[in-house]
């Protein structure tokens, strides 16, 4: 069997019409067909009288290591979906797998989710980060159920997905959680299905090839590769429920669901230009192997007759920039800020860390993070992004002026540490709402991350926030945000922390905003009252900023308050040490690229 690490993408365009055929075939009799209650002991029977069977003390209980044992909890709070596979958890900071001996063949794979806030007080809900995997397949990479619970409007969900199994094999599941500077991802799943399917259903043994993107060559689903079910559409007909399906258990849409008018946002290139056509194929190529909740989704594309246009998912709340400085009616608000940075980094964390070869976007700025209605981040625009196998690799700069690493304009080595960089630039102009370049200003304040830096070091970056933001912002929040934002911008890209870590730790901001609020007084219009003019300092500096990599993380209280204590690796750098050298670059008072 040709090892797969990754799940093979493969996006189908049909026309639907409506054909009513009476077509009476014997019902499929699955010869595997297990359910597994992950948390359980015993037998119970479900809502749809199907039959599930614990994995506590049977054997069905994973294989894990002895000094890291997982553990079994219940969820405490009950919503209107079925007891049965979802109240019932299992989970672990450590690996741990399910063996499965089944016949050969092709199975489906269906893992169910109910990311409960109150499995148990030492699992915390938002860091559920995991890898899964079916043997030599990588089913999810860095898949966290609660954010995908919270996109979806959805307490419970599962994923699907095809997987073959060979003569003389088993199939072992193997739930991995995430690397973390804070060693507190963890893994979790509350049931498994692995039901058979006939051999030819979804694979072609002889069968016709697909046509593939960009491929003269026909494409064919082999059994040695796995599928991720996308949707499942019962075409002209109504929604089928498993119970009701042919013997697979297999949940269909009713086709109406997907009638009717679509709003969509088209990107039109420039047909003579060589650079525009090289982005839109690397886009067309990278998007159509990712898919993340803040990804934006490309619908489709057309290339004929001389025309390159990419069709996107329509953004009802345009770009963060807009948000920033275009909106004078309504500024956003502060908590709401946070949560846009933080979806955005994990979108940039998962081109980082959720493919086989880390993807560097190199061009993040506020333009390229979209919002949706529901003002959910979308990292977008992948023109420029690079699919890198190496540490640090040699490339010809390109990126926004004022976003841009220094270091990487210097020394054209390319890694994510440049995008964590534009990054930083991003958290300022949330913060501040003033535009990473302005040539309107004096000259030590064009640049806004070089200003900002200065700001820090004399201690008065409280003073350049968004006058919006004064007396909204918790002191204890503002600390950790301004240490994550200047920790990015530092001049030596070692010094930078991983987009994960600067995920984690506007995590661990939004809880202390949270938590300032739920102790705080409210004025007569129920907003909370801080102190309009903040401070930030970072101990153990003599008024040189202390960038750090946010290895480990202390908070403390006393009778004086809430602190940050940062056990990390530091330099004391000068702020003129690199950007001097490519002032003329980081200065430019335009948003081109380079």
């Amino acid at each position: 069997m040709r090892n797969i690490s990754m799940l093979t993408p493969i996006f189908f365009a049909f026309s639907l019409c409506h054909i009513s055929i009476a077509i009476s075939l014997p019902r499929y009799v699955a010869d595997i067909n297990i359910t597994v209650n992950c948390g359980s002991s015993g037998s119970s029977w479900a809502q749809d009288n199907r039959l599930w069977f614990g994995d506590i003390d049977s054997k069905l209980t994973p294989t894990e290591e002895n000094i890291h044992k997982s553990i079994t909890s219940t969820a405490q709070s009950h919503g209107s979906f079925d007891a049965v596979p979802y109240m019932t958890a299992r989970l672990s900071y450590s690996q741990f797998t399910y063996v499965f001996r089944v016949t050969p063949g092709p199975k489906f794979v269906r893992l169910h989710f109910y990311p409960a806030p109150n499995y148990s007080a030492n699992f915390v809900r938002h860091k559920d980060f995991f890898t899964v995997k079916a043997g030599s397949f990588t089913l999810l990479r860095n898949f966290s159920a609660s954010i995908l619970a919270t996109y979806l409007s959805s307490e419970t969900f599962f994923k699907e997905f095809c997987v073959n199994v060979e003569q003389d094999q088993k199939l072992n599941l193997t739930f991995i959680p995430s690397p973390s500077s804070s060693n507190d991802s963890y893994a979790f799943i509350n049931g498994i299905e692995i039901i058979s399917m006939p051999r030819d259903l979804y694979y072609q043994l002889n069968g016709e090839g697909l046509p593939w993107i960009r491929q003269t060559a026909l494409f064919y689903m082999k059994e040695s590769m796995a599928f991720e079910k996308v949707f499942r559409l019962n075409v002209g007909g109504s929604g089928i429920s498993p119970t009701q399906d042919t013997g697979m258990f297999r949940e269909w849409s009713d086709d109406n669901n997907y009638v009717g008018t679509l709003i969509v946002a088209i990107k039109r290139l420039n047909p003579e230009s060589k650079q525009g056509a090289r982005e839109f194929w690397r886009e067309i190529d990278l998007l159509s192997q990712l898919r993340h909740v803040h990804l934006v989704s490309l619908i489709g594309y057309c290339d004929d007759d001389n025309e390159m246009i990419l069709v996107y998912d329509y953004m009802t709340n345009g770009t963060l920039r807009d948000q920033l400085y275009d909106n004078v009616n309504d500024s956003i608000p502060w908590k709401q800020r946070l949560d846009i940075c933080i979806g955005a980094a994990r979108g940039l964390n998962y081109l980082h860390t959720g493919a086989k070869h880390p993807i560097i976007h190199r061009d993040v700025k506020t333009t390229n993070i979209l919002l949706d209605e529901k003002w959910v981040a979308k990292v977008s625009d992948f023109g420029l992004s690079k699919m890198v196998d190496n540490s640090a690799a040699i490339t010809a700069v390109m990126g926004t002026w004022g976003y841009l690493d220094p270091e990487y304009a210097r020394r054209q080595q390319l890694t994510e540490k440049s995008d964590v960089y534009s990054f930083g630039v991003v958290l300022f102009e949330v913060l501040c709402a003033r535009k990473a370049l302005n040539s309107k200003l004096e000259d030590d304040q064009k640049n806004l991350a070089h200003w900002a830096r200065k700001c820090i070091e004399r201690g008065t970056i409280g003073e350049i926030i968004d006058p919006y933001l004064k007396g909204k912002i918790s002191p204890d929040c503002f600390k950790v945000y301004v240490a994550v934002a200047e920790s990015c911008v530092c001049d030596a890209g070692i010094d930078r922390p991983t987009m994960n870590d600067v995920m984690e730790n506007l995590e661990f901001c939004l809880g202390a905003q949270n938590n300032a609020d739920a102790r705080e007084k409210t004025n007569p219009g129920g907003e909370h009252m801080y102190p309009e003019v903040l401070s930030f300092h970072v101990g153990g500096t003599t008024g040189v900023p202390m960038c750090a990599t946010f290895q480990s993380r202390h908070v403390w209280e006393d009778d004086s308050g809430t602190g940050l204590t940062i056990t990390a690796e530091t330099t004391n750098q000068s702020l003129d040490s690199d950007t001097h050298t490519h002032q003329d670059v980081l200065t430019d008072t335009s948003e081109s690229k380079v």
